[in-house]
């Protein structure tokens, strides 16, 4: 479904905002190339280490649709025969993965250009063969659609709100009963939904705190939720508790608690400020990437602080800090944080127990979305670079003779536009 004029200049206007970017004027009609990588917002790669999952945004609405795209990392192509088609504007995508092959079974991804929630089925002939994207349509083009058994949207009272953006998967009730997340980039929309055996989502609860969600984590030591807005200098708390009720899960919801760290009060100016949220790799702290100043923050729970968390690190990175993830490639296997530096085209390496940068890696233009992967015989860190078009690989192991530089760049085949 293609949105109206008046959103679709909406969308344009909060984008320009979001990337700092230009936009063409919408050219409704054409599919979007199933061989592209362009506009990427958002990247998964799956076990193997050797497939990513992109949702390219149709940025500039030259096209009529976005696209989840499968990128081949190893082989350095994109595989347009399984591409399928999205609306615009394709939120934070995440995963349900097969117990038994830990694998991805199932791509969610909200899209705030329609107010809806994509399923993408992933299925494969064996655990080597490369992955194939369905979601249930007919084919148009070279690139297929998904039919409305695959799109949640409030026709089905399943709306997950004004313009979903963030989302998370919470496994706190087993894997029968894993539940998803939707917040709305504008109006802070909370959507819970339980995820059914077949996929399928029956919604449990919704809230808001009033102010657009940029990122949230869940914090299992504490149960409670995290959100980061992107226009305001606070983050907010919700406390969570979950049941059953007949096999049905229950989601009880806390007040939301507005937190007021002192280190993120140095300006008031702009509108860009909390961008992601993440737990460390010891499950107790969280990172936190801001901008306005571009830092780094590391946070600990403590009961003792009003607050209810107490800063750990300040660590300055660089111009447009976007994305962090977390990777054991720093010297004798030590972990580091690779942050993404969207105005600077570059990721910065963070010692976060010291408290520094330690390094920082030149990538495509426009960092944002980041990867990790870590088998035996490629660790890497992906960037899908917004502005280029591209999947920068930088070499993460440590014992490489090209330890944190660019081994490539996938980019999707050229076509005329």
């Amino acid at each position: 479904m293609i949105a109206s004029v008046s959103k679709t200049q909406r969308f344009l206007a909060v984008s320009l905002v979001l990337f700092g970017l230009g936009c063409a004027e919408s050219q409704i009609g054409f599919p979007h190339p199933a061989e592209l990588i362009r506009w990427p917002t958002s990247m998964l790669v799956d076990s193997d280490g050797r497939y990513a999952y992109v949702v390219n945004s149709n940025f500039d609405q030259l096209y009529k649709s976005g696209t989840i795209a499968v990128i081949d990392l190893v082989e350095e192509r994109v595989l347009p025969d399984t591409t399928v088609q999205i609306t615009p504007f394709g939120g934070i995508m995440r995963g349900l993965v097969d117990p038994d092959s830990g694998q991805v079974e199932t791509l969610l991804i909200p899209s705030r250009q329609s107010d809806s929630i994509f399923r993408i089925d992933v299925q494969r002939d064996s655990e080597d063969s490369p992955p194939v994207l369905d979601c249930g349509g007919p084919a148009d083009g070279d690139t297929g659609t998904c039919n409305e058994d695959h799109e949640y949207t409030s026709d089905e009272g399943l709306s997950p709100g004004e313009e979903p953006y963030a989302s998370l998967i919470l496994h706190e009730l087993g894997p029968s009963h894993r539940i998803f997340i939707s917040a709305g980039l504008v109006d802070g929309t909370l959507n819970f939904f339980w995820i059914q055996d077949d996929g399928a989502l029956e919604k449990l609860a919704e809230t808001t705190t009033n102010s657009g969600v940029q990122s949230m984590v869940y914090h299992p030591g504490t149960g409670t939720l995290v959100l980061a807005h992107k226009s305001k200098t606070f983050l907010t708390v919700i406390d969570l508790d979950f049941g059953l009720v007949d096999d049905t899960p229950v989601v009880n919801l806390g007040d939301p608690i507005f937190l007021q760290l002192p280190a993120l009060v140095k300006t008031t100016v702009g509108l860009d400020f909390g961008r992601e949220l993440s737990l460390l790799p010891d499950g107790h702290r969280i990172a936190l990437v801001w901008r306005q100043p571009d830092s780094l923050y590391i946070l600990e729970p403590d009961a003792t602080q009003a607050s209810r968390f107490r800063l750990v690190h300040e660590i300055a990175v660089g111009d447009g800090a976007s994305r962090v993830v977390f990777a054991p490639f720093g010297v004798d296997g030590s972990w580091r944080a690779f942050v993404s530096s969207f105005k600077e085209d570059k990721i910065y390496v963070v010692d976060y127990e010291a408290g520094l940068v330690t390094n920082y890696v030149p990538v495509g233009r426009g960092p944002y979305e980041l990867a990790v992967v870590h088998q035996e015989d490629r660790k890497w860190i992906v960037t899908a670079d917004f502005e280029d078009g591209t999947l920068t690989i930088v070499d993460g192991d440590p014992e490489s003779a090209t330890h944190l530089q660019v081994i490539t760049a996938v980019k999707g085949i050229e076509v005329e536009e």
